[in-house]
């Protein structure tokens, strides 16, 4: 049997998929890393499917469940926060992105490293979509 974890966006709300998947690892004392042959994150799913797949020097992963959804709790307001101003320019994220980058890309950078999809523990699948061409992208 081929087991998927596929995990979907929503923002902030990353921290209900965050706490069943906490839960799950309570559970089963394993990582979820050890009960899934793949992982699949859209937005909010992607962060968390690095989180939970990159390794640490030991070639167990890095993260557990519940240290990302620490993460949401002490830096989800930095990384989901957007001025009135954006709000109103990205049309609520439906014309441009919703939330700016930057704080999101220093915070995936302070916690993975320069860790590549390649550096998985099991194979991951990072959907993208570009705004621009109108095409979704597959990592």
């Amino acid at each position: 049997m081929f087991r998927i974890l596929s995990m979907d966006g929503g923002g902030i709300r990353g921290t209900i998929t965050a706490s069943i998947l906490t839960h799950i690892e309570q559970e089963t004392g394993r990582p979820i890393s050890d009960l899934f042959d793949l992982v699949v994150g859209t937005s909010t799913g992607s962060i968390l499917a690095a989180g939970l797949t990159t390794p640490e020097g030991s070639g167990a992963p890095r993260y557990a469940a519940e240290s990302i959804l620490n993460l949401y709790a002490d830096r989800g307001q930095e990384i989901f926060s957007r001025s009135f101003w954006r709000g109103i320019t990205s049309l609520g994220g439906a014309v441009d992105e919703q939330y700016d980058h930057r704080p999101l890309e220093r915070i995936l950078h302070e916690l993975l490293g320069n860790a590549t999809l390649a550096d998985c523990i099991v194979p991951v699948v990072i959907t993208s979509y570009d705004i621009e061409r109108r095409q979704p992208y597959f990592l």
